[in-house]
Protein backbone atom coordinates (compact mmCIF):
# COMPACT_ATOMS: atom_id res chain seq x y z
CA UNK A 1 0.00 0.00 0.00
CA UNK A 2 1.52 3.52 -1.11
CA UNK A 3 2.35 5.75 1.61
CA UNK A 4 1.41 9.08 1.87
CA UNK A 5 4.39 12.23 0.89
CA UNK A 6 4.59 13.24 4.05
CA UNK A 7 5.19 9.76 5.81
CA UNK A 8 8.51 7.88 5.93
CA UNK A 9 8.26 4.00 5.90
CA UNK A 10 9.55 3.74 8.99
CA UNK A 11 8.24 6.72 10.94
CA UNK A 12 6.14 3.81 13.44
CA UNK A 13 8.69 1.59 14.36
CA UNK A 14 9.06 3.06 17.61
CA UNK A 15 7.28 3.83 20.19
CA UNK A 16 8.07 6.01 23.33
CA UNK A 17 5.33 6.45 25.30
CA UNK A 18 5.16 8.78 28.69
CA UNK A 19 5.90 6.05 30.84
CA UNK A 20 8.56 5.49 29.35
CA UNK A 21 10.16 9.44 29.20
CA UNK A 22 8.54 10.21 32.41
CA UNK A 23 10.16 7.69 34.43
CA UNK A 24 9.89 7.41 38.54
CA UNK A 25 13.14 8.06 38.83
CA UNK A 26 13.14 10.94 36.12
CA UNK A 27 9.50 12.76 38.06
CA UNK A 28 11.68 12.70 41.08
CA UNK A 29 14.58 14.48 40.51
CA UNK A 30 12.27 16.87 38.71
CA UNK A 31 10.32 17.21 42.45
CA UNK A 32 14.30 17.49 43.94
CA UNK A 33 15.96 19.95 41.64
CA UNK A 34 12.21 22.45 41.30
CA UNK A 35 11.68 21.91 44.85
CA UNK A 36 15.06 22.69 46.03
CA UNK A 37 15.68 25.87 43.29
CA UNK A 38 12.50 27.39 44.46
CA UNK A 39 12.03 26.79 48.10
CA UNK A 40 8.09 25.35 47.25
CA UNK A 41 6.66 21.96 47.34
CA UNK A 42 6.24 20.62 43.79
CA UNK A 43 4.60 17.22 42.28
CA UNK A 44 5.06 15.66 39.09
CA UNK A 45 1.95 13.63 37.58
CA UNK A 46 1.63 11.19 34.68
CA UNK A 47 -1.74 11.25 32.41
CA UNK A 48 -4.87 11.12 33.78
CA UNK A 49 -3.13 13.69 36.57
CA UNK A 50 -1.71 10.76 39.45
CA UNK A 51 1.00 12.08 41.48
CA UNK A 52 4.43 9.35 40.90
CA UNK A 53 6.55 11.92 42.49
CA UNK A 54 6.43 14.80 45.20
CA UNK A 55 7.99 16.76 48.04
CA UNK A 56 5.12 15.59 49.88
CA UNK A 57 5.52 11.37 50.05
CA UNK A 58 1.68 11.35 51.38
CA UNK A 59 1.02 12.90 47.88
CA UNK A 60 2.17 10.02 45.75
CA UNK A 61 -0.51 7.99 44.15
CA UNK A 62 -3.23 10.54 44.46
CA UNK A 63 -4.72 12.47 42.00
CA UNK A 64 -3.49 16.57 41.83
CA UNK A 65 -6.95 18.88 40.68
CA UNK A 66 -4.95 21.33 38.70
CA UNK A 67 -3.01 18.43 36.79
CA UNK A 68 -6.00 16.86 35.89
CA UNK A 69 -7.80 20.23 34.40
CA UNK A 70 -4.78 21.16 32.25
CA UNK A 71 -4.22 17.48 31.20
CA UNK A 72 -7.88 17.35 30.07
CA UNK A 73 -7.41 20.79 28.24
CA UNK A 74 -3.69 19.95 27.24
CA UNK A 75 -5.07 19.69 23.35
CA UNK A 76 -6.63 22.71 23.25
CA UNK A 77 -4.20 25.02 25.26
CA UNK A 78 -1.30 25.25 26.98
CA UNK A 79 -2.08 27.52 29.88
CA UNK A 80 -1.59 26.74 33.48
CA UNK A 81 -4.63 25.79 35.50
CA UNK A 82 -5.41 26.70 39.25
CA UNK A 83 -6.98 24.24 41.87
CA UNK A 84 -7.00 25.53 45.64
CA UNK A 85 -3.51 25.85 46.43
CA UNK A 86 -1.34 24.08 43.54
CA UNK A 87 -0.85 25.34 40.09
CA UNK A 88 0.02 23.26 37.44
CA UNK A 89 1.17 23.20 33.95
CA UNK A 90 2.10 20.85 30.81
CA UNK A 91 5.26 18.89 30.25
CA UNK A 92 6.07 18.46 26.78
CA UNK A 93 8.48 16.17 25.35
CA UNK A 94 9.18 15.85 21.51
CA UNK A 95 5.92 17.99 20.74
CA UNK A 96 3.75 15.87 23.05
CA UNK A 97 2.43 16.45 26.31
CA UNK A 98 3.98 13.68 28.83
CA UNK A 99 2.25 14.81 32.08
CA UNK A 100 2.21 17.70 34.31
CA UNK A 101 3.87 19.69 36.96
CA UNK A 102 2.14 20.81 39.76
CA UNK A 103 3.51 23.36 42.85
CA UNK A 104 2.18 23.86 45.73
CA UNK A 105 1.81 27.25 48.12
CA UNK A 106 0.78 30.86 47.32
CA UNK A 107 -0.83 30.83 44.05
CA UNK A 108 0.61 34.47 43.40
CA UNK A 109 3.86 33.26 44.26
CA UNK A 110 3.85 30.30 42.31
CA UNK A 111 2.68 32.02 39.09
CA UNK A 112 6.19 34.09 38.81
CA UNK A 113 8.17 31.16 39.62
CA UNK A 114 6.29 28.10 37.31
CA UNK A 115 7.63 29.35 33.72
CA UNK A 116 10.83 28.66 35.29
CA UNK A 117 9.87 25.34 36.69
CA UNK A 118 8.97 23.98 33.71
CA UNK A 119 11.34 24.89 31.96
CA UNK A 120 13.80 23.08 34.54
CA UNK A 121 11.58 20.16 34.21
CA UNK A 122 11.61 19.91 30.87
CA UNK A 123 15.29 19.92 30.27
CA UNK A 124 15.73 17.75 33.07
CA UNK A 125 13.36 14.99 31.06
CA UNK A 126 16.01 15.82 28.22
CA UNK A 127 18.70 15.38 30.03
CA UNK A 128 17.46 11.84 31.06
CA UNK A 129 16.47 10.93 27.93
CA UNK A 130 19.43 12.51 25.59
CA UNK A 131 22.37 13.21 27.45
CA UNK A 132 22.09 10.40 30.34
CA UNK A 133 21.88 8.04 27.53
CA UNK A 134 25.05 8.57 25.78
CA UNK A 135 27.15 5.81 27.10
CA UNK A 136 24.10 3.47 25.82
CA UNK A 137 25.80 0.33 24.09
CA UNK A 138 23.77 1.22 20.69
CA UNK A 139 25.25 4.95 20.83
CA UNK A 140 28.45 3.35 21.74
CA UNK A 141 28.00 1.08 18.47
CA UNK A 142 27.04 3.58 16.15
CA UNK A 143 29.69 5.65 17.08
CA UNK A 144 32.57 3.45 16.83
CA UNK A 145 30.83 2.13 13.51
CA UNK A 146 31.12 6.34 12.36
CA UNK A 147 34.82 6.32 13.46
CA UNK A 148 35.59 2.95 11.97
CA UNK A 149 33.77 3.76 8.28
CA UNK A 150 34.97 7.32 7.96
CA UNK A 151 38.72 6.51 8.93
CA UNK A 152 39.00 8.07 12.23
CA UNK A 153 40.79 5.26 13.51
CA UNK A 154 44.26 5.62 13.99
CA UNK A 155 44.94 1.50 13.02
CA UNK A 156 44.03 -1.74 13.73
CA UNK A 157 45.13 -2.01 17.29
CA UNK A 158 42.81 1.06 18.15
CA UNK A 159 40.26 0.02 15.63
CA UNK A 160 40.22 -4.08 17.04
CA UNK A 161 40.14 -2.63 20.64
CA UNK A 162 37.45 -0.13 19.86
CA UNK A 163 35.53 -2.93 18.45
CA UNK A 164 35.62 -5.37 21.51
CA UNK A 165 34.27 -3.22 23.54
CA UNK A 166 31.15 -3.26 21.80
CA UNK A 167 30.82 -6.25 21.11
CA UNK A 168 31.61 -6.27 16.87
CA UNK A 169 34.04 -8.98 15.68
CA UNK A 170 36.34 -6.80 13.33
CA UNK A 171 37.52 -10.62 12.02
CA UNK A 172 34.48 -11.19 9.91
CA UNK A 173 34.93 -10.59 6.30
CA UNK A 174 32.22 -7.66 5.12
CA UNK A 175 32.01 -5.20 2.43
CA UNK A 176 29.67 -2.00 2.69
CA UNK A 177 26.87 -1.19 1.55
CA UNK A 178 25.74 2.59 1.24
CA UNK A 179 23.07 4.43 1.29
CA UNK A 180 22.67 8.30 1.52
CA UNK A 181 19.51 9.20 3.65
CA UNK A 182 19.86 12.22 4.31
CA UNK A 183 16.70 13.44 2.31
CA UNK A 184 14.95 10.98 4.97
CA UNK A 185 16.86 12.39 8.08
CA UNK A 186 15.95 16.21 7.01
CA UNK A 187 12.98 16.22 9.52
CA UNK A 188 14.11 14.72 12.43
CA UNK A 189 16.93 17.59 11.90
CA UNK A 190 15.09 20.45 11.70
CA UNK A 191 14.00 22.52 14.66
CA UNK A 192 10.12 22.70 15.42
CA UNK A 193 7.98 26.28 16.12
CA UNK A 194 7.16 24.77 19.86
CA UNK A 195 10.69 23.61 21.01
CA UNK A 196 11.88 25.46 23.97
CA UNK A 197 15.48 23.85 24.08
CA UNK A 198 15.83 23.09 20.06
CA UNK A 199 19.53 22.00 20.28
CA UNK A 200 18.77 19.15 22.73
CA UNK A 201 15.49 18.23 20.88
CA UNK A 202 17.15 17.87 17.56
CA UNK A 203 20.03 15.63 19.16
CA UNK A 204 17.25 13.47 20.52
CA UNK A 205 14.97 13.43 17.75
CA UNK A 206 17.89 12.60 15.08
CA UNK A 207 19.11 9.44 17.47
CA UNK A 208 15.40 8.80 17.39
CA UNK A 209 15.04 8.90 13.97
CA UNK A 210 18.14 7.17 13.35
CA UNK A 211 16.49 3.78 15.31
CA UNK A 212 13.62 3.68 13.48
CA UNK A 213 15.35 3.71 9.76
CA UNK A 214 17.81 0.98 11.24
CA UNK A 215 14.82 -0.65 12.72
CA UNK A 216 12.51 -0.77 9.12
CA UNK A 217 15.94 -1.43 6.86
CA UNK A 218 17.12 -4.48 8.86
CA UNK A 219 14.52 -7.03 8.19
CA UNK A 220 14.05 -5.88 4.28
CA UNK A 221 17.82 -6.76 4.08
CA UNK A 222 17.65 -10.10 4.88
CA UNK A 223 20.81 -9.06 7.44
CA UNK A 224 22.60 -12.23 9.14
CA UNK A 225 23.54 -12.05 13.03
CA UNK A 226 26.86 -10.85 12.20
CA UNK A 227 25.77 -7.88 9.85
CA UNK A 228 26.18 -4.21 11.06
CA UNK A 229 23.61 -1.52 10.27
CA UNK A 230 23.91 2.51 11.27
CA UNK A 231 23.53 5.81 10.19
CA UNK A 232 26.68 6.77 9.58
CA UNK A 233 26.64 11.14 10.83
CA UNK A 234 22.99 11.34 9.77
CA UNK A 235 24.13 11.41 6.05
CA UNK A 236 24.73 7.98 4.89
CA UNK A 237 23.37 4.64 6.25
CA UNK A 238 25.81 2.00 6.22
CA UNK A 239 25.22 -1.55 5.73
CA UNK A 240 28.61 -4.16 7.18
CA UNK A 241 27.48 -7.73 5.46
CA UNK A 242 29.40 -10.52 6.12
CA UNK A 243 30.71 -12.35 2.60
CA UNK A 244 32.57 -15.28 2.41
CA UNK A 245 36.07 -15.58 3.18
CA UNK A 246 37.70 -15.86 -0.33
CA UNK A 247 36.12 -13.17 -1.25
CA UNK A 248 33.94 -15.46 -3.86
CA UNK A 249 32.71 -13.19 -7.17
CA UNK A 250 29.10 -14.06 -6.62
CA UNK A 251 29.53 -12.33 -3.24
CA UNK A 252 28.60 -8.86 -5.03
CA UNK A 253 25.13 -10.67 -6.35
CA UNK A 254 24.22 -11.91 -3.40
CA UNK A 255 24.25 -8.82 -1.50
CA UNK A 256 22.33 -7.06 -4.02
CA UNK A 257 20.02 -9.34 -4.30
CA UNK A 258 19.10 -9.31 -0.26
CA UNK A 259 19.28 -4.85 -0.84
CA UNK A 260 17.14 -5.11 -3.90
CA UNK A 261 13.90 -5.63 -1.91
CA UNK A 262 14.72 -2.34 -0.05
CA UNK A 263 15.18 -0.12 -2.96
CA UNK A 264 11.96 -1.00 -4.07
CA UNK A 265 10.15 -0.91 -1.27
CA UNK A 266 11.66 3.38 -0.91
CA UNK A 267 10.88 3.39 -4.43
CA UNK A 268 7.16 2.79 -3.55
CA UNK A 269 7.10 5.27 -1.01
CA UNK A 270 8.23 8.21 -3.14
CA UNK A 271 12.05 8.10 -2.06
CA UNK A 272 12.83 7.40 -6.02
CA UNK A 273 15.88 9.44 -6.18
CA UNK A 274 17.61 6.98 -4.16
CA UNK A 275 20.62 4.30 -4.99
CA UNK A 276 22.47 2.12 -3.03
CA UNK A 277 26.41 1.36 -3.77
CA UNK A 278 28.38 -2.03 -2.15
CA UNK A 279 32.34 -1.65 -1.99
CA UNK A 280 34.54 -4.04 -2.66
CA UNK A 281 36.30 -5.82 0.39
CA UNK A 282 39.72 -5.05 1.61
CA UNK A 283 42.07 -6.85 3.94
CA UNK A 284 42.33 -5.82 7.44
CA UNK A 285 40.00 -3.77 10.02
CA UNK A 286 40.76 -0.51 8.29
CA UNK A 287 39.84 -2.15 4.78
CA UNK A 288 35.94 -1.57 5.79
CA UNK A 289 36.54 2.53 5.07
CA UNK A 290 37.94 1.74 1.91
CA UNK A 291 34.88 -0.38 1.63
CA UNK A 292 32.33 2.18 2.42
CA UNK A 293 34.00 5.36 0.78
CA UNK A 294 33.44 2.88 -2.67
CA UNK A 295 30.38 2.65 -1.69
CA UNK A 296 29.46 5.95 -0.99
CA UNK A 297 30.62 7.09 -4.36
CA UNK A 298 29.81 4.47 -6.38
CA UNK A 299 25.81 5.22 -4.86
CA UNK A 300 26.08 8.88 -5.33
CA UNK A 301 26.86 8.45 -9.45
CA UNK A 302 24.80 5.41 -9.77
CA UNK A 303 21.79 7.73 -9.44
CA UNK A 304 22.80 10.23 -11.85
CA UNK A 305 24.19 7.34 -14.34
CA UNK A 306 22.07 4.16 -13.94
CA UNK A 307 18.75 5.54 -12.60
CA UNK A 308 16.34 5.88 -9.20
CA UNK A 309 16.50 2.45 -7.14
CA UNK A 310 19.26 0.81 -8.10
CA UNK A 311 21.55 -1.27 -6.32
CA UNK A 312 25.45 -1.07 -8.03
CA UNK A 313 29.06 -2.03 -7.73
CA UNK A 314 31.63 0.29 -8.97
CA UNK A 315 32.31 -2.12 -11.99
CA UNK A 316 28.87 -1.23 -13.32
CA UNK A 317 29.83 2.71 -13.51
CA UNK A 318 32.08 1.64 -16.50
CA UNK A 319 34.11 4.57 -17.27
CA UNK A 320 32.99 7.05 -14.78
CA UNK A 321 34.17 4.61 -12.05
CA UNK A 322 37.45 6.28 -13.52
CA UNK A 323 37.03 9.71 -14.20
CA UNK A 324 34.97 10.53 -11.20
CA UNK A 325 35.42 12.66 -8.19
CA UNK A 326 35.59 9.68 -6.25
CA UNK A 327 38.56 10.70 -3.83
CA UNK A 328 39.74 8.54 -0.66
CA UNK A 329 42.02 6.73 -3.12
CA UNK A 330 39.08 4.94 -5.09
CA UNK A 331 40.32 5.16 -8.16
CA UNK A 332 43.97 3.73 -7.41
CA UNK A 333 41.74 0.95 -6.04
CA UNK A 334 39.34 0.11 -8.45
CA UNK A 335 43.01 0.92 -11.66
CA UNK A 336 44.30 -1.84 -8.94
CA UNK A 337 41.56 -4.07 -9.71
CA UNK A 338 41.32 -4.20 -13.43
CA UNK A 339 44.98 -4.24 -13.72
CA UNK A 340 45.71 -6.98 -11.32
CA UNK A 341 45.03 -9.68 -13.42
CA UNK A 342 47.87 -8.36 -16.34
CA UNK A 343 50.55 -7.57 -13.83
CA UNK A 344 51.97 -11.00 -14.14
CA UNK A 345 51.46 -10.62 -18.02
CA UNK A 346 54.34 -8.63 -19.33
CA UNK A 347 53.24 -9.50 -23.50
CA UNK A 348 49.48 -8.70 -22.41
CA UNK A 349 49.86 -5.58 -21.29
CA UNK A 350 52.00 -4.39 -23.82
CA UNK A 351 50.00 -5.58 -26.60
CA UNK A 352 47.00 -3.91 -25.27
CA UNK A 353 49.29 -0.61 -24.90
CA UNK A 354 49.87 -0.86 -28.64
CA UNK A 355 46.35 -2.19 -29.56
CA UNK A 356 45.45 1.70 -28.21
CA UNK A 357 48.15 3.33 -29.83
CA UNK A 358 47.08 1.75 -33.06
CA UNK A 359 43.40 2.80 -32.80
CA UNK A 360 42.15 -0.89 -32.20
CA UNK A 361 43.63 -1.71 -35.31
CA UNK A 362 44.45 -5.30 -35.52
CA UNK A 363 46.31 -5.19 -38.71
CA UNK A 364 48.83 -2.33 -37.71
CA UNK A 365 48.82 -3.50 -34.34
CA UNK A 366 50.16 -7.10 -35.63
CA UNK A 367 52.67 -5.20 -37.49
CA UNK A 368 54.13 -3.05 -34.62
CA UNK A 369 54.05 -5.91 -32.24
CA UNK A 370 55.62 -8.35 -35.23
CA UNK A 371 53.04 -11.24 -34.55
CA UNK A 372 50.55 -12.71 -36.62
CA UNK A 373 47.31 -11.60 -36.17
CA UNK A 374 45.88 -15.04 -34.72
CA UNK A 375 48.14 -14.52 -31.94
CA UNK A 376 47.09 -11.10 -31.59
CA UNK A 377 43.63 -12.30 -31.30
CA UNK A 378 44.23 -14.74 -28.64
CA UNK A 379 46.20 -12.16 -26.26
CA UNK A 380 43.16 -9.61 -26.58
CA UNK A 381 40.62 -12.50 -25.20
CA UNK A 382 43.29 -13.77 -22.80
CA UNK A 383 42.80 -9.86 -21.10
CA UNK A 384 39.00 -9.90 -21.71
CA UNK A 385 39.13 -13.27 -19.80
CA UNK A 386 41.47 -11.84 -17.26
CA UNK A 387 39.79 -8.69 -16.79
CA UNK A 388 36.51 -9.04 -17.57
CA UNK A 389 36.85 -6.15 -20.01
CA UNK A 390 36.85 -6.74 -23.80
CA UNK A 391 39.97 -4.39 -25.40
CA UNK A 392 37.90 -4.38 -28.70
CA UNK A 393 35.04 -2.84 -27.47
CA UNK A 394 34.85 1.10 -27.17
CA UNK A 395 32.89 1.75 -23.62
CA UNK A 396 35.68 -1.57 -22.08
CA UNK A 397 38.67 -0.47 -24.00
CA UNK A 398 37.98 2.78 -22.67
CA UNK A 399 38.21 1.80 -19.27
CA UNK A 400 41.47 -0.40 -19.74
CA UNK A 401 43.27 2.43 -21.43
CA UNK A 402 42.15 5.00 -18.34
CA UNK A 403 43.50 2.66 -16.30
CA UNK A 404 46.78 2.11 -17.95
CA UNK A 405 47.26 5.56 -18.54
CA UNK A 406 46.49 6.25 -13.86
CA UNK A 407 48.88 3.23 -13.93
CA UNK A 408 51.46 5.19 -16.20
CA UNK A 409 51.17 8.65 -14.38
CA UNK A 410 51.25 7.15 -10.90
CA UNK A 411 49.48 7.67 -7.91
CA UNK A 412 48.58 11.34 -8.13
CA UNK A 413 46.91 10.99 -11.27
CA UNK A 414 43.75 10.02 -9.13
CA UNK A 415 43.77 12.65 -6.42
Amino acid sequence: MAMSTDQRPYDNVVDLSDSVVLTPAVANRIVHRVSEGLATNASVTRRPGVIVASSEPSLVGSNAPAAVAVLDGASATSAAAASDSALACPLVYDDEIVGALVLHGDLAQLTSSMRLAKTLAELLIHQATVIDQLGSLEHRRSSFVADLLLGRLTGLREASRAATLVGIDLSIPRVAVALRVDSLMHEAQSPRPTESLPSIFRDWRARRARTRLVEWVLPRTLCGPDDICSVVDSGWLALLTRIAPDGSPDDHRDVKRRIAPLMQELAKSGETSLCAGVGHSYPGATGLAASFAEARFVATAGCRLLGPAQVATIEELGLAGLVGDSGSGVKDRLVDQILAALTTEPDLLETTRVFFSHDLSPATTAAALQIHRHTLAYRLDKVRRLTGLDPRRFREAAQLHAALLMRQLGPDASA
